[in-house]
C-alpha cells in the first residue's frame, strides 16, 4: 500500500503538457506493485532506492530467462507493474502526460485533472503534497491547506498539502 505521495507538477499550457515527479515509499510485504496511472502519460524514468528501474512496455516480448534481474516496471496501457519494491521502499516516478479533452484539460487559460494522474493501487486512499507550478497570471487550487507559494514575472509555484487520506 502508498500511504503518502509528494507530487511536484508543472504545467505548460502551450503544448497541453503536464510533467510529473511522483515520490512515495511502499508498505507491506511482498517485492512488486501493481498500480494504475492514466495511458495518456508516459513514464519516462523509475527508481526504487535511487536505484534505475528498467522500463518496459507490453509490446515487448519477454522471455523469462533473457528478462533482467533488477528493478523492472512493466506497462500495458493504464496498468503496470513494478518489481523490486519493498516494504520501506522509496518509488520516485517522472511522467509526461499531453492533456486535451472534454474531462481534462491543460490549455491556455487553464488545467483540470480529473481522471487517474497520480499512480495508485485500486483507488486505496493515501494523503499528499503537491507543489505546482503554473504560469504567473494563473492560480493553481488543490486539496487541504496551503503550505506556501511564489510568483514571479513568469511563473507561479505553490504548495498544497492534504492530510485527509482521499482516492481523488
Amino acid at each position: 500500500r502508498i500511504e503518502h505521495y509528494e507530487f511536484d507538477m508543472d504545467i505548460e499550457p502551450s503544448g497541453q503538457l503536464v510533467r510529473v515527479t511522483a515520490d512515495f515509499e511502499v508498505k507491506g510485504k511482498g517485492e512488486a506493485l501493481l498500480m494504475r496511472l492514466s495511458p495518456k502519460y508516459a513514464i519516462s524514468s523509475a527508481t526504487i532506492d535511487g536505484r534505475k528501474v528498467e522500463l518496459l512496455d507490453a509490446e515487448t516480448i519477454l522471455d523469462p530467462p533473457t528478462l533482467p534481474s533488477g528493478p523492472l516496471l512493466v506497462r500495458a496501457g493504464s496498468v503496470f507493474w513494478i518489481r523490486g519494491a519493498k516494504d520501506g521502499s522509496k518509488i520516485c516516478l517522472k511522467y509526461t502526460g499531453t492533456v486535451r479533452g472534454r474531462s481534462e484539460r491543460a490549455g491556455p487559460d487553464a488545467c483540470f485533472l480529473t481522471a487517474y494522474w497520480w499512480p495508485h493501487i485500486g483507488r486505496q486512499p493515501a494523503t499528499h503534497e503537491i507543489t505546482m507550478t503554473v504560469p504567473s497570471d494563473w492560480t493553481a487550487i488543490a486539496q487541504g491547506e496551503m503550505l506556501r507559494e511564489k510568483r514571479t514575472s513568469r511563473q507561479y509555484t505553490v504548495t498544497w498539502r492534504n492530510n485527509l487520506a482521499v482516492c481523488f
